[in-house]
């Protein structure tokens, strides 16, 4: 029998996590993955071998043990100032998600920006043809050289 036997509980076995799974488990797409990775600010993957990489299940689950603690911690700061938590309307999304509501002004233009036309315009003249360039000496003026014998069709 071996002197240390692996404990379940005390240590248990490392697991690693691919992309599509360490996605799922924080919410964040590829893209948000790998900015915080560069930022410092997300678990660095290991290298599994070849192109592959993964992520380890503790550090991505204490990440996201992490993010919940500072999200609590935030909510009863902004209780503590005397700020109210975001109201959710009727449609399921935060209010400022929510956009405007029927019979709402469209947003105002930015500036520099054409104002959208309701109908399209008189149609526009034709451009003009380019003119053609003069022939350059030993070339004929028609812009390509006549084909070699050999290559002729009959």
């Amino acid at each position: 029998m071996s002197e240390n036997p692996r404990n379940e509980r005390t240590n248990p076995p490392t697991r690693f996590l691919r992309l599509p799974e360490v996605m799922a488990r924080t919410g964040l797409s590829r893209s948000t993955i790998y900015v915080r990775l560069a930022e410092g600010r997300f678990p660095r993957p290991v290298a599994l071998g070849g192109r592959a990489v993964g992520w380890i299940e503790a550090e991505v689950d204490e990440w996201v043990r992490e993010r919940i603690a500072e999200s609590r911690l935030e909510g009863e700061r902004a209780g503590e100032r005397g700020e109210g938590a975001r109201r959710v309307p009727q449609t399921g999304r935060p209010a400022a998600e929510a956009g405007p509501g029927p019979g709402a002004r469209a947003p105002p233009r930015r500036p520099g920006s054409a104002p959208r036309r309701s109908a399209p315009g008189p149609p526009r003249p034709p451009r003009p043809r380019p003119t053609p360039r003069p022939a350059r000496p030993g070339r004929p003026a028609g812009g390509s050289a006549p084909l070699p014998a050999a290559r002729r069709s009959c």
